[in-house]
């Protein structure tokens, strides 16, 4: 059984991830993003061009995709703020240090996907084993990386012709908080939650206003 499989990867399948690089300064970044197991077993990352991932990858070449549940990892990545890094094994990229898993990656090949994405394709150079303790599942988790990710998309689409879409997007998360303020009030998830609307607000509001 392979490195992937024994992560639990399968073809077909798209994953929310972290992906750790450096920026041309040296600095750790970290994005969530959506990666997929594409033939020959290459790793397929579709970041937005105009995003910090995106350079750092065309830069670099190489980047660490961190498999993690914990919604605070994204949030964390989402907003820029304290995660904890630890050099990879192979590549010149930063790790996740508490993430239960990651796969050190190559960029091989870049394909336009439309005006604002592009495919980037990934030979998988090593996979690291963590681990991870059970956890009891609840929906705010789910709701809120749920949340998390389509902020970054209203990031991308708010400004633009695609606003209309932002919009939407800020619907799903309108629904998403009222679910994590009924299953996990006052908690840690709340708390992030009504930071996620907020910004959303503010991004969407800016632009009609």
């Amino acid at each position: 059984m392979s490195g992937l499989q024994r992560l639990g990867l399968q073809p077909d399948i798209v994953y929310e991830a972290i992906v750790t690089t450096y920026t041309a300064d040296r600095e750790p970044h970290a994005a969530a993003m959506g990666v997929q197991l594409g033939s020959s077993s290459r790793l397929v990352l579709r970041p937005f061009k105009t995003s910090q991932t995106y350079h750092n990858i065309a830069l670099h070449r190489q980047a660490v995709v961190n498999l993690t549940s914990d919604p605070e990892h994204f949030y964390n990545a989402v907003f820029s703020l304290g995660l904890l890094y630890r050099e990879a094994v192979v590549v010149d990229a930063p790790a996740l240090a508490d993430s239960w898993g990651w796969i050190e990656v190559r960029a091989e090949e870049f394909q336009p996907i439309g005006h604002v994405r592009e495919a980037v394709y990934c030979k998988v150079l090593h996979v690291e084993e963590g681990r991870t303790k059970p956890a009891p599942y609840t929906r705010a988790a789910h709701a809120l990386i749920e949340s998390l990710i389509h902020y970054t998309r209203i990031k991308v689409f708010a400004n633009t012709e695609n606003h209309q879409e932002a919009v939407r997007l800020a619907e799903l998360v309108s629904h998403y908080s009222k679910l994590v303020e009924r299953v996990a009030p006052r908690t840690r998830y709340a708390e992030m939650m009504d930071h996620v609307v907020k910004e959303v607000g503010r991004l969407v509001g800016k632009h009609e206003g």
